[in-house]
């Protein structure tokens, strides 16, 4: 078993508990990263928001529409040059 007692401090990852945490750590990088993009482009989404959930779910998915067409036209152009 990987528990320790919390008095004896952290525990003694595996290796295989250390490859499962980088990979996540670069999976977690890799998802998080756009929606920091997002958040910073459309300013209103990273304060708090008042009207209703779904509204708000609205405007997440309209700003995260946004960004992937924006990233595919970049594609583009970077592709017919």
């Amino acid at each position: 078993s990987s528990s320790a007692d919390p008095s004896e401090g952290l525990a003694v990852l595996t290796a295989e508990q250390e490859l499962w945490n980088s990979q996540i750590l670069h999976i977690r990088a890799c998802v998080e990263s756009p929606f920091g993009l997002i958040k910073r482009k459309w300013k209103s989404l990273g304060e708090v928001f008042f009207e209703d959930h779904e509204q708000h779910d609205y405007l997440v998915r309209i700003a995260v529409a946004a960004h992937n067409y924006s990233l595919s036209r970049r594609a583009i152009e970077i592709n017919a040059q």
